[in-house]
């Protein structure tokens, strides 16, 4: 926690500032789930890409890291009715995004541990992908937004090639 300005030296405030822009409720605890579904899925390999740009801006690594998560036990899990709403905020533009039907929602609680992860597809794959697409920043995010379908056809791209190569 961290002093407000004005507050007294010593003195803190329990306030936490969050930007939001989205908020997912649903029915709390409505139908449970099974357990070893949830085991299987929570067992599954995750991906993530990790960028990391030069100091001029430039996509320095770009990786495709996959990893698994580990010790996993699942105290319980739930779904049921849910709802999405999307806030339009200046950094987060996906409020432009339609929300047509929420599928499925999952409430789950679980110990585990997040391991580490491998390289699945590296840096030089993967940095065409992102200078295809071009700088970041407002510029680039309002001509990303005009190239749409030419952004979607890429980004199949990289799937088709990803999964080629396992």
């Amino acid at each position: 926690m961290a002093p407000r300005v004005g507050q007294a030296p010593g003195s803190f405030s329990d306030e936490l500032r969050v930007e939001r822009f989205a908020t997912g409720t649903m029915g709390y605890k409505h139908h449970a789930m099974d357990i070893a579904t949830i085991q299987a899925g929570l067992s599954a390999p995750n991906y993530l890409l990790k960028l990391i740009p030069h100091v001029d801006g430039n996509p320095r690594i770009c990786e495709l890291v996959e990893y698994y998560r580990e010790d996993i036990d699942v105290k319980g899990a739930w779904t049921g009715p849910a709802a999405l709403s999307l806030i339009p905020h200046a950094l987060a533009p996906v409020a432009e995004l339609p929300v047509l039907e929420v599928v499925a929602a999952t409430h789950c609680v679980a110990d585990l541990t997040l391991g580490l992860g491998k390289v699945v597809l590296p840096s030089r794959a993967h940095l065409a992908f992102v200078k295809a697409a071009g700088p970041s920043g407002e510029k680039a995010a309002r001509a990303f937004r005009g190239q749409g379908g030419a952004a979607r056809a890429l980004a199949m791209q990289v799937q088709r090639a990803f999964r080629s190569d396992h």
